[in-house]
């Protein structure tokens, strides 16, 4: 059908009549209608016809899926059906699943809750405020750190081999402060569970609690060297990666999650395990890179803390004690990030330079959209997918950064096939994409089941973590839940009309869209746009303490094509 039928079509008194009985249902659902309406006024013009014509099989797609069945249940019984759902709460389903228990701790960082010791008390709400708001870039005071908080102040003078990471170089990296880790380190609260302490390296599991350690010349320094070396020789951007490890380990040696992510890379079993497979050829290549690139020199001098980890987590002080950490966590945590940015693209890391193979030669990288990658890339012939989409030349790097910084918590080639996936149905459903498709910074707002407007991202989460009821829950906090949970199939059926963002919210799950029964999650639902998130709170702190707020993070990254 062409564009000028379709306008007559719809101009016809039969479709019009047909329209207003299709508002009349649609009315009852009035939160429906708000996200639908707010859905096609922000797409271009050229775009609403195509999507109101692509609608017509909704029906179907949601008919597929139990969302008629769930609405013949009441509240009620969707509530004691929802509390029957007992899955193991700290146990993950998979190598690259999140339990619920973790999907908890990363609620409550998100939300930055108050102890409840300290909920009454202004005097704290007003230092945590200020702490917050504005970046801390000074060290703390010794004499304000007791003695649990000074174990590894007090330990790391004992090691010779780390004098010369704790000294501060002059000339410092030019792509990233030392403001940055101290900032990080100081603002990073969490409970004592989520530290652990270590009496030596190699031998046995972390005790916990542990304590967050005082913030010291020589721990930042510590910390701060061993960064800069492993991201700089393995030709990575220390900017990228400085929001996921200020959320999740605050950058401290001794983080600890709920399901023994270890250390400042918060590492875990299944990434031990795949960066011993590709070990000993990276380390190879850095040793013949140590004569021309400095960073890679540093690492080979301080190769005796390089040993390869063990994998079991009975052994997990290997990722935590000193001498080795926070050194050897933190080109563990590099190196991942290094091979799964490797498998997306298909580059080589060759004596400390990037290149592409073409044939039997190996091309230099020009770092633009001319660079041809192999890898997943072309694998899943992603390129292809986005001029499908309407999208042309796009810069690869772009989706070898996004990816490989998914990838690191939910698998590599799951990101790349949720990717995929999401180009299929667009394809399918005849509806372009544009940049703002792939922006997690949008801050695009979507109806939740109570009527409001919240973050679009936060409210496909929120349906996704809505199939269980656990003890903490109120009961307003039950009734959401069930009504989240009944419109879960619809939301879910549709994602696709979404912006990536969203879309990997509702996807990133074995959910079928059949089933009541628990799913796993691959990963926390809008774990990106948490990243994305946290770095817009970095940038925010350091301007309110004026000082330049892109120091620590590259204002352009997940922000769109």
């Amino acid at each position: 059908m062409t564009l000028k039928t379709l306008q007559k079509w719809i101009n016809h008194p039969a479709y019009m009549a047909v329209c207003f009985i299709a508002g009349v249902v649609a009315w009852s659902f009035s939160f429906e209608s708000v996200r639908q309406a707010t859905e096609v006024t922000r797409r271009p013009a050229s775009l609403q016809l195509s999507e109101l014509a692509s609608r017509a099989d909704l029906r179907d797609e949601v008919s597929a899926t139990e969302y008629r069945e769930l609405q013949q249940i009441n509240d009620k019984e969707m509530i004691i059906k929802l509390e029957k759902v007992r899955p193991q709460w700290n146990k993950p389903q998979g190598p690259f699943t999140v339990s619920l228990a973790q999907v908890d701790a990363i609620n409550e960082r998100k939300i930055k809750r108050l102890p409840k010791r300290f909920a009454g008390n202004p005097v704290f709400q007003l230092l945590q405020k200020v702490s917050s708001d504005s970046a801390t870039t000074e060290f703390e005071d010794l004499l304000a750190c007791d003695k649990s908080r000074m174990f590894y102040e007090n330990r790391i003078g004992i090691y010779p081999v780390l004098n010369d990471l704790i000294k501060e170089r002059s000339p410092a990296s030019e792509t990233f402060s030392r403001e940055c880790v101290t900032s990080s380190m100081r603002q990073f609260q969490v409970p004592k569970l989520n530290f652990a302490s270590c009496a030596h390296s190699e031998m046995g599991a972390p005790q916990t609690p542990g304590g967050k350690p005082c913030v010291t010349p020589a721990l930042v320094n510590l910390t701060y060297n061993a960064y800069v070396d492993a991201l700089e020789c393995l030709n990575l951007n220390p900017k990228h990666m400085m929001p996921k490890i200020d959320f999740e380990s605050g950058f401290f040696l001794n983080s600890f999650g709920v399901n023994k992510e270890s250390g400042v890379g918060q590492l875990t079993e299944v990434a031990v395990q795949e960066v011993n497979r590709h070990y000993n050829s990276y380390l190879a290549e850095i040793e013949k890179a140590a004569s021309t690139k400095p960073s890679c020199a540093n690492l080979i001098k301080n190769k005796g803390l390089l040993s390869m980890a063990p994998t079991g987590p009975e052994q997990r002080c290997s990722l935590i004690g000193l001498p080795e950490n926070p050194l050897r966590n933190i080109f563990y945590m590099a190196l991942l990030s290094r091979i799964n940015m490797d498998a997306i693209s298909g580059i080589k890391y060759v004596a400390g330079q990037d290149v592409l193979p073409s044939g039997e030669a190996l091309l230099p990288l020009q770092n633009n959209q001319n660079d041809q990658f192999t890898g997943l890339y072309k694998a899943y012939r992603i390129k292809e997918r986005l001029e499908a989409n309407n999208v042309r030349g796009v810069n690869p790097h772009i989706f070898k950064e996004m990816l490989g910084t998914l990838g690191y918590h939910v698998g590599v080639e799951t990101a790349v096939k949720i990717l995929s996936q999401y180009l299929d149905e667009r394809k399918k459903h005849e509806l372009s994409l544009t940049s703002e498709d792939f922006n997690f910074h949008s801050g695009m707002k979507a109806p939740d089941v109570d009527g409001q407007l919240k973050d679009a991202v936060d409210v496909a989460a929120s349906f996704v973590l809505s199939s269980v009821i656990n003890s903490k829950d109120t009961p307003e906090e039950k009734k959401l839940k069930a009504k989240r949970r009944k419109e879960l199939p619809k939301r879910w059926a549709k994602a696709y009309q979404e912006p990536f963002p969203v879309y990997l919210a509702y996807k990133a799950n074995s959910y079928d869209g059949k089933s009541l029964l628990p799913f796993a999650l691959y990963g926390y639902p809008g774990y990106l746009s948490v990243i994305a998130n946290r770095q817009t709170e970095i940038q925010e702190q350091f301007s309110n303490a004026e000082l330049d707020p892109h120091t620590c993070t590259d204002p352009d990254f997940l922000k769109g094509l």
